[in-house]
């Protein structure tokens, strides 16, 4: 059961940080571009 639990926080974390880096990347892609404007 704790290794079961384990599993789950690592799966967790490890979605997390696959939303977190997307979102980076669509920021870069729009910056880059210059949809989103830095110097409002």
């Amino acid at each position: 059961m704790f290794l079961y639990t384990l599993i789950s926080m690592i799966n967790y974390l490890v979605n997390i940080i696959v939303i977190v880096v997307i979102v980076q990347v669509v920021l870069g892609l729009l910056i880059s571009f210059n949809v989103v404007n830095m110097h409002n």
